[in-house]
C-alpha cells in the first residue's frame, strides 16, 4: 500500500491512523498507525540567543546550532551586526560537540538521520568584547545559506556589559509611610576593579541620610529616611563618586510617599 502525505507547514513528529477495510469475517477492520518526523530545511536553537552579562575579567559567550539542508557552508552577513560590541563566526560541528550536544541545547542522537537527508549540522557563535561599552545591547545576526525556501536567517542577540562597577538596583522606593516614619533601605555597589574606590555619596531628598559602607567587593550604601508630617511624594535621587576613570559617577532613584495623617 502506498501512502501520500501532504507536509506542506507541518514540521516535527507526527501520526497518523489508516483504517483498512476487508472481506475478512474475523477481522474485517484493521488500523494502521503510521509516524514519522518531518525535518524542516532550516532550523537552528535557541531561536534567540542571549549572551548574558560580561564582567570586567568574566566574558560572555553563546552557541547556536544551525541545521540546514544544503551543500555549502554558511555565511554570516555582511556587516549585519555592531562589530564594536560583539564577534561572531560560522564553524562546522565538530564530533565532540555531537557528542556533547547538550552545551547548545541539542540531543545527537539524531546525527545519522540528519546525515541521510543532507543536512548539515553548523555552529554561529557570539562573545562579547572586551572593549566593548557598557550598557545591554540588542541586535541581530544574519545568516546565508544556499537553501532556495530559506536563503538568510536572521537570529536576534542580546547582552549586557558591565563596566568597572555595577548597582544593585537603579531605584529605591522607601514605601508608603506614616507621618514621621523611619525607614531604613541598603543598596550595593559592586566594584569590579579593586583599585576603585567611593569619594563620595549624595544625596538630594531631604531628611535622607546616606552612610557609604565597605563590603566584600564593594560598598554598601545605607540609607536612612525619616518621614515629614507634611504628607506628599518622595522623589529624588543618590549620587555616588569614585575614581574610576571610564565611569566615575553611579546613580539611582529614591521613592515613596507620605500618608495623610487621619484625623
Amino acid at each position: 500500500m502506498r501512502v501520500q502525505v501532504n507536509t506542506k507547514n507541518l514540521t516535527g513528529p507526527l501520526a497518523y491512523f489508516i483504517n483498512v477495510k476487508s472481506n475478512d469475517p474475523v477481522e474485517p477492520t484493521v488500523a494502521l498507525k503510521l509516524r514519522f518526523v518531518i525535518v524542516p530545511q532550516v532550523s537552528w536553537t535557541p531561536e534567540e540567543l542571549s549572551l548574558g552579562k560580561a564582567r570586567p575579567g568574566r566574558p560572555a559567550a553563546g552557541t547556536v546550532a544551525i541545521d540546514c539542508r544544503t551543500t555549502a557552508p554558511l555565511r554570516l552577513k555582511r556587516r549585519p551586526w555592531n562589530e564594536t560590541l560583539f564577534d561572531a563566526r560560522i564553524e562546522e560541528a565538530s564530533p565532540e560537540w555531537e557528542a556533547g550536544g547538550a552545551q547548545a541545547g541539542r540531543k545527537a542522537d539524531d546525527t545519522e538521520g540528519r546525515k541521510n537527508l543532507r543536512i548539515q549540522r553548523s555552529l554561529l557563535r557570539c562573545s562579547v568584547k572586551a572593549a566593548a561599552p557598557p550598557g545591554e545591547f540588542f541586535d541581530t545576526v544574519a545568516v546565508e545559506t544556499d537553501n532556495p525556501l530559506t536563503p538568510v536567517i536572521s537570529i536576534p542577540v542580546s547582552g549586557s556589559v558591565v563596566g568597572a562597577w555595577e548597582l544593585e538596583s537603579n531605584e529605591v522606593f522607601l514605601g508608603i509611610l506614616e507621618p514621621g516614619a523611619k525607614v531604613e533601605k541598603d543598596v550595593r555597589l559592586t566594584l569590579y576593579d579593586p583599585g576603585i574606590t567611593v569619594h563620595q555619596v549624595t544625596t538630594n531628598v531631604q531628611g535622607l541620610i546616606v552612610d557609604p559602607r565597605p563590603v566584600p567587593g564593594g560598598c554598601g550604601i545605607h540609607l536612612a529616611y525619616q518621614a515629614p508630617e507634611a504628607a506628599g511624594a518622595i522623589e529624588g535621587a543618590v549620587e555616588i563618586e569614585t575614581n574610576a576613570a571610564s565611569s566615575p559617577k553611579a546613580s539611582f532613584a529614591v521613592r515613596g510617599m507620605v500618608k495623610q495623617r487621619a484625623r
